[in-house]
């Protein structure tokens, strides 16, 4: 329907579930091959020219299609790690939880704000209107005050940024490149800096950041955060 009218749709979005990584593999042919069919070789295929010297490219030079990130998925997922109780989240010498949302939501009012309870407390887990309310300026701005909430305003703008990149419509070209930089910038540093560190030491800064008790018997999740590629 689409050709009908004159509309080329380069690419799809999907979850990263393994079984669409799968599918999406073998129609970009990536590291994968349908065995009987050339989707490349249909005659609506497009052509990307690829610089010589890009040898981290891996991709062909000619797709069907493409296939992308769904970007309200992935700032779901972000929201949803934010807001767990069972797992907690470090960055530098700083605690990322959901405690200083809600110590926000008691202490501030909330025309400051624009955070109820139930955005912090979702039975909906793709609630993604609550993710907009969460990466709002007047929310960090309102963190700012809380003590020792740097590591919550750091993810809180990476949310911010991916959701500036991949879903803002009215946006330069420029500020989207930089937007989506910077997301992948801090995700890999930050990763790099997880990987780096013992076990043992990311444990014990934990547990006295965030005010856990070491039990052997019953401990929280450490998490590590969701990488960008």
């Amino acid at each position: 329907q689409s050709s009908l009218k004159n509309v080329r749709i380069v690419g799809f979005s999907t979850d990263g579930d393994p079984k669409y990584m799968r599918t999406m593999r073998l129609v970009t042919g990536f590291f994968a091959t349908l065995p009987n069919i050339k989707l490349n070789s249909y005659t609506n295929t497009f052509y990307v020219k690829i610089p010589k010297e890009w040898n981290w490219y891996f991709l062909g030079d000619s797709h069907l299609f493409l296939c992308f990130q769904d970007a309200i998925h992935l700032c779901a997922k972000l929201r949803n790690r934010l807001l767990s109780r069972t797992a907690n989240m470090l960055i530098g010498n700083h605690c990322i939880s959901i405690d200083y949302l809600s110590t926000l939501i008691r202490n501030i009012p909330k025309l400051r704000h624009g955070l109820v309870k139930s955005d912090i407390f979702p039975q909906d887990r793709q609630n993604f209107s609550s993710c907009v309310k969460i990466r709002s300026d007047d929310v960090t701005k309102c963190l700012a005050e809380i003590h020792e909430s740097d590591g919550i305003i750091m993810y809180i703008r990476l949310l911010r940024s991916i959701m500036i990149a991949c879903i803002e419509k009215l946006i330069t070209s420029i500020n989207r490149l930089y937007y989506a930089l910077f997301s992948v910038f801090v995700s890999r540093l930050w990763y790099i800096w997880i990987d780096y560190m013992p076990k043992v030491d990311l444990e014990k800064s934990l547990y006295e950041l965030s005010g856990i008790t070491t039990n052997n018997k019953k401990r929280n999740n450490f998490s590590l955060p969701i990488t960008l590629t």
